[in-house]
């Protein structure tokens, strides 16, 4: 991460502070909604495997940006549902005559439908939330660089057939853990797709997906 971006986000970070003493919880109105836009960044990769051999792939960084409902269902217990623009991906590299490194991006449309359980302490809320999440791949691309020459980035395709690179579908279980003091919500969350999202014959490739994310909730 370079030097703005860990500005911005220690800046977010302190924003919830100053107001800390001043919490009050009306924002939790017993049977009413509450939403929040949220963003975060990312550290994502793929579990890949080829012929039975496990493959080497490597983090690369991504992000999330959205909005997520939140309703109340019981007590402590929420529903909570979100829409999410996801930016994920994978680094691979080989060396056959000379090294080569691949870097993928793709981007998903995440909707995920999570239970989050929650307990306040001195005023700070803890929770824990997990569900199911489904995806569909909007758009991506892979950037090649070989030794000596140009990087080449080239798109993606997304289908089911054989000369597709990945297959438009994904779904897996969200789950993670958040602290909230005053408006401020901060998540960490890790998601895994338990669909094989490549068409390649004999291959096996799961999305993996650690997420660091602040939100705003409103009434």
């Amino acid at each position: 991460m370079n030097l703005p971006s860990k500005s911005i986000l220690f800046l977010l970070l302190l924003a919830g502070v100053p107001a800390a003493g001043q919490y009050r919880r009306s924002h939790y109105s017993h049977g009413g909604l509450r939403y929040a836009p949220v963003a975060g960044i990312a550290s994502a990769s793929m579990s890949w495997e080829q012929n039975r051999v496990q493959m080497d792939c490597g983090m690369r960084p991504g992000y999330m940006a959205g909005a997520l409902l939140e309703m109340e269902i019981g007590n402590n217990v929420y529903f909570q549902p979100l829409l999410l623009l996801s930016g994920k991906g994978y680094r691979f590299s080989y060396d056959i005559t000379s090294l080569v490194k691949k870097y993928y991006s793709i981007h998903y449309l995440d909707v995920p439908f999570t239970l989050k359980w929650e307990h306040t302490v001195n005023m700070t809320d803890f929770s824990f939330f997990a569900g199911p999440y489904f995806a569909y791949a909007l758009w991506g691309k892979v950037k090649t660089v070989r030794t000596g020459e140009s990087p080449e980035i080239t798109p993606l395709h997304f289908g089911s057939s054989s000369g597709d690179d990945l297959k438009k579908m994904d779904a897996g279980l969200m789950m993670g853990t958040s602290i909230q003091v005053t408006s401020w919500r901060y998540m960490l969350y890790y998601s895994a797709g338990f669909f094989n999202v490549t068409p390649a014959e004999d291959n096996y490739m799961y999305t993996k997906f650690l997420c660091f994310s602040i939100a705003y909730m409103f009434n």
